[in-house]
């Protein structure tokens, strides 16, 4: 077999429903010069042994067991085993458009940059797998030379476009020469992390204006969804980590301040609704305990007054952050969890 030209990173656990397709959509690209890295990360389920068919039907899907170390773990390890010139990060329980690579690879021979960034549908799918609406997410078409040239326009569209792992390609050599990695012991941030450090070093980034990547969210009650004890601490780290490459890509300090503060507001919301609507064994009064101490942190007085709301629930939102008004918070929370 000739050396792959693209790597694909799929780490594997408790996603036997989903894998097949994200497989079979990985093996019907028109371009086929690439090898797909199926980490099985401990997982208890079926996964493996799908993953392992494959492995007979086609030479290019290897699969690798490890114990389950998580998300950032496993892709670590498939960077570490990759030969392609290119590494991809796909999820397992998603799928991709059968001209991704092809789209990718046409982009390179154009442009020989560090990361190639492209857009991805939303789809919303309930509990049997039936698709209810699809949102798309696409960046305008971009070649930025770092340092050289007006970064892209800065607005939470192109934020939440800059966070995600599945909607970028990266080059091997630009990995390995600044040695990245993804953080370990995360679930929630580290697409975040690991993409803040890359645009640090990046010398220029393309973005594509297309959607190749279906990235699906699943109707799941949240009383079975898991409570993140440190979300907030994870979203301080995101928001930390965000500042010094918009600095480097040129960005004023107005815009700078909107964006995190944005971002923060965003991961505020995400905190509390974590805290308050998932299963939790903490009491009203630790609940209420975390809400103040989230909106009496440093960072949140800091930034407060520069968010923008685009709505009246969020310039409500803003004021009950700003003036840390916990109860009217957990009241609201808990009419709407009622409702």
């Amino acid at each position: 077999m000739k050396t792959p030209f693209f790597s694909i990173i799929m780490p594997a656990y408790k996603v036997d429903q989903y894998i097949a397709k994200a497989i079979e959509s990985v093996l019907n690209q028109s371009f086929e010069n690439f090898e797909l890295l199926i980490v099985n990360d401990g997982s208890p389920d079926n996964s493996a042994a799908i993953a392992k068919d494959y492995t007979t039907l086609d030479p290019r899907v290897k699969l690798f067991n490890k114990e389950n170390g998580g998300l950032s773990d496993a892709r670590n390890f498939g960077i570490e085993h990759a030969k392609g010139s290119y590494l991809y990060f796909m999820d397992s329980d998603d799928w991709i458009e059968t001209n991704l690579l092809e789209s990718i690879y046409n982009k390179i021979q154009i442009h020989q940059v560090d990361i190639y960034i492209f857009g991805y549908f939303l789809d919303h799918e309930d509990q049997q797998g039936h698709l209810l609406r699809r949102q798309p997410n696409v960046p305008e078409e971009y070649k930025f030379d770092i340092g050289m040239e007006k970064a892209p326009k800065l607005n939470s569209d192109l934020m939440g476009l800059l966070g995600y792992a599945w909607n970028k390609v990266y080059s091997k050599i630009f990995i390995d020469y600044y040695k990245l990695r993804f953080d370990l012991g995360i679930s929630l941030v580290e697409d975040m992390l690991f993409n803040a450090r890359a645009y640090q070093k990046a010398h220029a980034v393309v973005l594509i204006e297309d959607c190749f990547y279906h990235y699906i969210t699943r109707e799941v009650p949240t009383l079975i969804k898991s409570y993140h004890k440190d979300s907030f601490e994870l979203i301080l780290a995101k928001h930390y980590a965000i500042k010094p490459f918009l600095v480097k890509w040129g960005y004023g300090k107005n815009k700078i301040k909107q964006s995190l503060a944005n971002n923060l507001v965003v991961g505020i919301q995400y905190c509390i609704n974590n805290l308050l609507y998932y299963k939790s064994e903490l009491s009203v009064a630790e609940k209420k305990k975390y809400i103040n101490e989230i909106l009496q942190h440093k960072e949140t007085k800091k930034y407060i007054d520069h968010y923008q709301p685009c709505s009246t629930s969020d310039q409500l939102y803003k004021k009950l952050i700003k003036y840390r008004l916990s109860s009217v918070i957990m009241y609201i929370k808990s009419w709407k969890k009622a409702a």
